[in-house]
């Protein structure tokens, strides 16, 4: 399953060599790094940045999908696979049972050096964040972002009073967790999304349209969801970890902010 959004501000791309080193470099991955994602050799990697050699039409999207974008024609857009976090979450034993994606997942990430052999996990941060981008929030299957919103206790309140279950990750979970990160961009995972546009009273962002306030709705995929937490101000949280992938999923301080949250609890353990 995944989605595809466009990159904003990104001009057209004109050749196969560009685009495939614009993917990488916005992956924050390395040549070998993307070689190993994609089970080809560094060497190809270069040829295909370097325009020395033209990749097969399979490996160019075989490139492009391990770095996690596609080539809609014109320029790149972003694949967000939600398959990458459950399996991350199963890897750190925040699932219990084997989502049915993960044999491909754990392949990609043995080859990268995120998992051993064995199947454990030699750094979390690093798997974590590999996941999150593989995951972008605002690109999710079936997601919806509106302009506007209310405070999260509000948010919250008002979906429970109409009957929408939901669960809430991105900035504001991040903030319960203890980033200093104030919430601009409340992300909810919610059980109708229809039904939770027409609670809060929001409609749709039209593509270019501003708003330093905004709120995305991702809807319930049987897996994401699943962990969630209810706390004493009665909202319903997404698991810690599902808040850790999905920060990384995000853009800006989010990702830093996750950065500090996930080396605050390797420092606790």
């Amino acid at each position: 399953m995944h989605a595809r959004c466009m990159i904003g501000g990104m001009g057209p791309i004109e050749t196969v060599a560009d685009k495939v080193k614009d993917a990488r470099l916005m992956a924050r991955l390395s040549k070998t790094g993307l070689a190993a994602l994609a089970g080809a050799s560094r060497s190809t990697v270069s040829r295909a940045e370097d325009g020395k050699a033209t990749p097969s039409a399979e490996l160019y999207l075989r490139l492009l999908r391990a770095a996690g974008f596609y080539d809609d024609g014109t320029r790149l857009v972003a694949l967000s696979r939600p398959s990458a976090t459950w399996a991350a979450r199963w890897l750190l034993d925040d699932l219990a049972d084997e989502p049915d994606s993960a044999d491909e997942w754990v392949a990609a990430w043995t080859r990268v050096g995120l998992v051993d052999a064995d199947g454990t996990v030699p750094d979390p941060e690093s798997l974590l964040f590999r996941a999150g981008r593989s995951a972008v929030l605002h690109a999710r299957p079936g997601a919806v972002t509106a302009v506007g919103g209310t405070a999260i206790l509000v948010t919250a309140a008002t979906l429970d009073d109409a009957g929408v279950e939901y669960a809430v990750t991105g900035d504001a979970a991040l903030e319960r967790l203890g980033t200093p990160l104030i919430p601009v961009w409340p992300v909810l995972y919610v059980s109708d999304v229809r039904a939770a546009l027409d609670a809060l009273g929001l409609s749709p962002r039209i593509p270019g349209e501003k708003s330093r306030r905004r709120t995305t709705l991702i809807p319930f995929d049987g897996t994401s969801e699943t962990g969630r937490l209810r706390t004493d101000d009665h909202i319903w949280w997404a698991s810690p970890v599902q808040v850790a992938l999905d920060g990384y999923g995000g853009y800006g301080r989010m990702i830093e902010q996750t950065q500090i949250l996930v080396r605050s609890w390797e420092v606790d353990a």
